[in-house]
């Protein structure tokens, strides 16, 4: 299993959106996705960049985009793996020991009860 060092939530956000796609994509792509943000050029190539970097993410070919080619994108891991890794690395095998150390800790205590269907 990989380790996963530390990711930003503006690289967390760029990964979702590749999961999202669940295809390899190019920056047009990616970028037409990213509705709740407005990266500029330069900030989508830094942050694709540190993924590529920490392995997050890797080249995955070239595709025709008008009249030139851009390098397309896919994602290393699944949303899944990506949970799953880092819940191990926090000392949490599944999710059955997490719920129990939240329970433990107190932090469940704090939800609001569920509440029925007809409320």
């Amino acid at each position: 299993m990989k380790t996963v060092p530390n990711i930003t939530p503006c690289e967390l956000e760029l990964l979702a959106i590749l999961w999202q796609i669940g295809a390899p994509a190019c920056r047009s792509e990616i970028l037409e996705r990213a509705e709740s943000v407005s990266w500029k050029p330069n900030s989508f190539y830094i942050l694709i960049g540190s993924l590529l970097e920490k392995g997050f993410v890797c080249a995955a070919g070239f595709a025709r985009s008008g009249k030139v080619y851009g390098r397309l994108y896919a994602p290393t891991l699944t949303l899944e793996e990506y949970y799953c890794n880092l819940f191990s690395t926090i000392g949490v095998p599944d999710l059955a020991s997490l719920s129990r150390q939240m329970q433990e800790r107190g932090l469940l205590a704090n939800l609001p009860e569920k509440r029925g269907a007809a409320e």
